[in-house]
């Protein structure tokens, strides 16, 4: 995990001043500075750089976990089955006899089972080989395993970048498992203590993310200015370009923006396949009062 002292996404850092600044409301101080806040990201930059996956963080919700959704980016998920060219996988009833790599403990890992289940496959079709994050790319190129499980614009373009060769997919999203991606959570405390910190951060985001959708090469040179170990500059854009149409522009209007529809369809996905006890409604995982249109 890696801590990041901002209130922007680091894919486009350089729209900081424009997102506190402005129209907006004016940012708190904090010894004559602006607020300082802490944001985790994932494990390693990339192109689209997400926060907490929907699916976990219903199950964590309804575990106990006291947090909240305060708006959902990817509103089409990237969570795939990824697999070379050569594999000749087309349909998720290909996969029967195949190797599947999957690192326990992360959203992917967590939901498979619900998508095998959601297009009539068992458990006992696939064989699940467990590998850490950091070597399933290099299990799939060199024929450890015939498919991963991973996001699509992520690892996708990697493995092209490394191998040269061809990588398809099957996405959750596409077959039987169409459910909210990545967005911003925040413990519950937070949200009661300092509710308008909350709502700059969303806000700067949401531009971040505007922003970077006009200008992709921009926002691809800001990460990698300022990130670490981060894939080449040919491989960021092209995982940048594959993430903006999980924005959904055209129905949400604004990045972040999510309707009720959606968490419900969503919820009742999770506890059809995946053994949501409880569920209740989206309120119980989602304060829609953060993220806005306008």
């Amino acid at each position: 995990m890696k801590r990041i002292a901002t209130v922007l996404a680091l894919v486009a850092a350089t729209v900081l001043p424009a997102a506190c600044g402005g129209g907006a409301a004016k940012p708190a101080t904090q010894n004559g500075g602006p607020t300082k806040v802490t944001l985790t990201l994932n494990w390693i930059p990339y192109g689209e750089h997400a926060r907490a996956d929907t699916p976990a963080l219903l199950k964590s919700i309804t575990s106990g976990m006291k947090v909240k959704s305060v708006g959902v980016f990817l509103q089409k998920g990237p969570a795939s089955i990824e697999f070379l060219e050569d594999k000749h996988i087309t349909t998720p009833a290909d996969l029967k006899g195949k190797t599947v790599g999957g690192t326990p403990g992360d959203a992917l890992y967590a939901t498979f089972p619900a998508w095998l289940k959601a297009n009539n496959l068992a458990p006992t079709d696939v064989k699940v080989v467990n590998v850490d994050a950091a070597g399933k790319i290099a299990a799939l190129a060199d024929g450890k395993v015939d498919a991963i499980m991973g996001f699509f614009h992520d690892q996708g373009p990697t493995i092209e970048g490394r191998t040269g060769k061809k990588v398809n997919y099957l996405l959750y999203a596409d077959s039987g498992l169409n459910m909210l991606g990545t967005g911003i959570v925040v413990h519950d405390d937070t949200l009661k203590d300092n509710a308008d910190l909350v709502r700059r951060f969303v806000r700067a985001t949401q531009k971040a993310w505007a922003e970077a959708v006009k200008d992709i090469p921009g926002a691809v040179n800001a990460m990698a200015e300022l990130a670490e170990n981060e894939p080449p500059v040919t491989v960021l854009t092209k995982q940048l370009t594959l993430a903006v149409p999980l924005l959904q522009l055209d129905k949400a209007g604004s990045p972040g923006v999510n309707n009720e529809a959606d968490w419900t369809g969503t919820i009742d996905l999770m506890a059809k396949y995946a053994d949501l006890k409880s569920p209740g409604a989206p309120s119980k995982y989602w304060d829609s009062s953060f993220a806005s249109n306008g």
